[in-house]
């Protein structure tokens, strides 16, 4: 993080508002994923105006898009609805079609969130099919799956149903990435949401071997969290308090302590529900889900 303070101060001294531009760029994807949104939110705006400022409208869309999922992530979805929008209209302008799908898939989550059913499924759709035409496979298989969740949602069990098989024959015909474990974590929740929990747990299981290819040992501890509570959907309290064990440990990792006592507190309280058989007793009370 340190590097690209430093590069963009650099690059203001010799007045390269390009490289200032990119390297504040580059701060606000670090501070993302160190999960400082706020910081990100700045940066990212900065580096937007930077952009603009030099009539650089391939790194301002860009600067833009990362900026809506930022918004998302702080919760701030209106915003995230207006910065896809603008992130849209400038890759449709430089008729770069595969920013304009991320752009698409991007604003159908941020309308998702506030709750325009309708005007999501269309931006998914129209995301999915640019991706189609590109033939990103693993990019269309993320907008089956958002599109997936919009469905489920608005209670459409049986689009979701087709949305859902789609995404997976999509993520069996590609080599299972490191960069594919999200796509395996946002299916499984689909899954679990529709009540397919045995299958849920097995997409889980997809997704954490993949995000153990590589050290992003916060999502490995989001999906090992979610995979306690499909096992806890199924009864298996024993499997839900190891797996919740094992999720505050690598948050720990992540120093993510908050979410890690969160983790380790309900580990322990599907371990005391134990019955015999290591399932819930059945005159128990549910531990409850975060």
């Amino acid at each position: 993080m340190d590097a690209h303070v430093e590069a963009r101060a650099l690059f203001r001294d010799i007045n390269d508002r390009q490289g200032e531009a990119e390297a504040m760029h580059d701060l606000g994807n670090t501070l993302v994923t160190a999960r400082r949104h706020g910081e990100a939110i700045d940066a990212f705006t900065r580096a937007r105006k930077l952009f603009q400022g030099i009539g650089a409208r391939a790194g301002e869309a860009m600067a833009w898009n990362n900026l809506g999922h930022t918004l998302r992530e702080a919760e701030e979805p209106l915003r995230a609805v207006d910065a896809h929008t603008r992130a849209g209209a400038l890759f449709r302008e430089l008729s770069d079609h595969e920013g304009e799908a991320m752009a698409w898939n991007g604003l159908g989550l941020a309308l998702g969130d506030v709750g325009e059913t309708e005007q999501a499924i269309d931006a998914h759709t129209r995301a999915r099919d640019l991706f189609h035409e590109l033939g990103d496979r693993v990019s269309e298989a993320s907008a089956w799956i958002d599109r997936g969740a919009v469905l489920v949602r608005a209670e459409r069990r049986s689009e979701a149903a087709d949305a859902i098989r789609n995404a997976q024959e999509l993520l069996r015909e590609t080599a299972n990435r490191a960069g594919d474990a999200t796509k395996w974590h946002n299916l499984a929740v689909i899954l679990r949401d529709m009540g397919r929990t045995e299958e849920a747990i097995e997409a889980f299981g997809t997704a954490l071997e993949l995000h153990r290819r590589g050290d992003d040992w916060y999502e490995t501890g989001r999906t090992l969290n979610d995979l306690a509570r499909a096992h806890h959907d199924t009864g298996n309290l024993a499997a839900a308090g190891q797996t919740y064990a094992q999720a505050a440990d690598v948050y720990g990792r992540a120093r993510a302590l908050t979410e890690a006592a969160e983790a380790r507190a309900l580990g322990e309280r599907c371990l005391s529900h134990l019955g015999p058989a290591g399932r819930c007793e059945p005159d128990s009370q549910a531990p409850p889900t975060e």
